[in-house]
């Protein structure tokens, strides 16, 4: 008959086979170590869906481990919360990292990395994590990641003798819509002008805002340049109004086919 001895700090011990050897086994009594983690994403249901069956992984794997996963719609509440040291251990989706990082609110994550003799780098894409730093630090570590481009109209590209084998700028765009707009062809399906804007000014973001000292350019000549080339590709045949990228009724891939250049807004993982 097996024994059981429980002595003053909740130890348990008894004995048990380890193959064909008896030995003494041990059980310990430990506290599940919780961690909170905000999820601000607006309007995207499935990505909290997405968290919480990777939690559950998690939890799974690491059973001292408890993750408290709270679906935040309030980021005004999540400020203020992390400004004044409190909030979450983890935040993720959509947030005003560079005020976080400016304010000292992130920890750099390469001492965890480094400290972890188990992460290998080159299990994931390290084009992503390196494209996350903030000078040599690393303060956000990506759990997902989409690739955007625009399909061509290979007939009309090559009817039009329109070459895609080089690096487009905004220029070129409206150079070619110039070149084709009396033939009634348009450049790309409708879009929000937001969209649009954010297309071509991201790339050069860290070139109008100065994170550093909290400076903007936006008063810069190329930031004018920028938004008059954005004004008149807006006014001229850039946007087929009518070939909508995600309409209710179905696309009208007629209109694609037969005088739209472009299709944007393919993602893929």
């Amino acid at each position: 008959m097996n024994r059981l001895i429980v002595d003053e700090k909740e130890k348990i011990y008894t004995y048990g086979k380890d193959g064909s050897k008896s030995k003494l086994l041990v059980y310990e009594k430990t506290e599940k170590k919780e961690i909170m983690l905000y999820s601000y994403c607006p309007r995207n249901d499935h990505i909290h869906q997405s968290m919480v069956n990777v939690i559950r992984k998690f939890e799974q794997k690491y059973l001292n481990i408890k993750i408290k996963f709270v679906a935040h719609d309030n980021l005004q509440q999540i400020n203020t919360e992390l400004l004044t040291g409190k909030g979450a251990d983890i935040i993720c989706g959509i947030y005003p990292a560079m005020e976080y990082i400016t304010k000292g609110v992130f920890l750099d994550l390469n001492r965890m990395i480094d400290a972890d003799s188990k992460f290998n780098k080159e299990d994931y894409n390290e084009a992503v994590i390196e494209g996350s730093r903030y000078g040599e630090a690393l303060y956000i570590m990506p759990i997902t990641y989409v690739k955007q481009f625009y399909a061509g109209n290979k007939n009309l590209l090559e009817d039009n003798n329109i070459k895609t084998d080089i690096e487009w700028t905004w220029r070129d765009l409206y150079e070619i819509m110039n070149k084709v707009k009396s033939k009634g062809i348009y450049a790309t399906s409708t879009c929000p002008q937001e969209e649009n804007l954010l297309l071509m000014v991201k790339d050069a973001l860290d070139y109008y805002i100065d994170w550093e000292n909290k400076q903007a350019r936006f008063n810069s000549k190329e930031f004018r340049e920028t938004l008059e080339l954005f004004k008149v590709i807006k006014s001229g045949n850039f946007e087929h109004l009518e070939a909508e990228p995600y309409p209710r009724n179905g696309r009208k891939f007629e209109l694609l086919l037969n005088n739209t250049l472009f299709y944007p807004d393919f993602h893929s993982g």
